[in-house]
């Protein structure tokens, strides 16, 4: 009988130890983040790389998690989030596609509208998103325009803000929709003087957006973003703006 509770000791110890074993064997140190330029909430050149940046790294490091990040062209983030190649990428609209290949995190990282940005002697007459169909707009690769396309209005994509503001002072397109103060930066940046002085924004934003992180579909994803869910909400108590 002893011998007997002898082995039931060593048997309940050993489940213990492979119980804590496999604990920290599942345990996520470090992931790895896919970024691109994205001032003022994500950039290479800026302080920690970025509010956005900020708030991620903050969040996993409140659960005990490195970031790695990435820097690479959005569509190529996108992409690698659907092969798994990364574990997760802040800025993320919702749409049709990206649900289909990802996961989104329960919080929302930002939250910010999108405007109309076009010459002062080219007026954008609108009461509804029918009425943009009659402009030509450019929009930038990798972003969200599911919300234009749905109305039948045709976007040409380009690279950069730089790209689309060069487009609108050369009259080749009348109009591009960007997040506020994205667009702004893109002004202040890009544009001199003179060429500030031909740019107007509407008055009236388009859409509001709501911002999450991808993840890829798969169990290490589904972890990491509980873990990033957990992190946020430890370290944000107020709406991200």
């Amino acid at each position: 009988m002893l011998i007997f509770k002898i082995f039931l000791k060593k048997s309940y110890l050993y489940l213990i130890i492979l119980t804590i074993s496999d604990i920290y064997a599942n345990q996520i140190m470090e992931v790895t983040v896919g970024v691109g330029e994205w001032p003022p909430y994500i950039s290479k050149s800026l302080p920690q790389h970025g509010t956005l940046a900020q708030q991620v790294s903050q969040s996993f490091a409140a659960v005990g998690i490195k970031v790695i990040y990435r820097w690479l062209p959005w569509k190529r983030v996108f992409h690698m989030i659907k092969t798994g190649e990364i574990d997760a990428t802040p800025g993320w609209s919702k749409n049709v596609e990206r649900a289909k290949y990802s996961l989104f995190s329960e919080s929302i990282v930002l939250r910010q509208y999108a405007h109309l940005f076009h010459k002062k002697d080219n007026p954008i007459q609108w009461k509804n998103l029918k009425d943009l169909i009659a402009y030509r707009f450019v929009g930038f690769i990798g972003y969200n325009y599911d919300y234009l396309v749905a109305e039948g209005i045709k976007i040409y994509y380009v690279k950069n803000e730089k790209q689309a503001l060069n487009m609108i002072l050369s009259n080749r397109a009348d109009v591009f929709e960007a997040n506020l103060i994205v667009g702004q930066k893109a002004i202040d940046q890009y544009l001199t003087s003179e060429q500030k002085s031909l740019i107007t924004i509407s008055d009236q934003p388009v859409k509001q957006f709501n911002y999450y992180v991808l993840f890829p579909q798969r169990a290490r994803g589904e972890q990491i973003r509980r873990l990033f869910d957990e992190g946020f909400k430890l370290t944000n108590t107020s709406t991200p703006q």
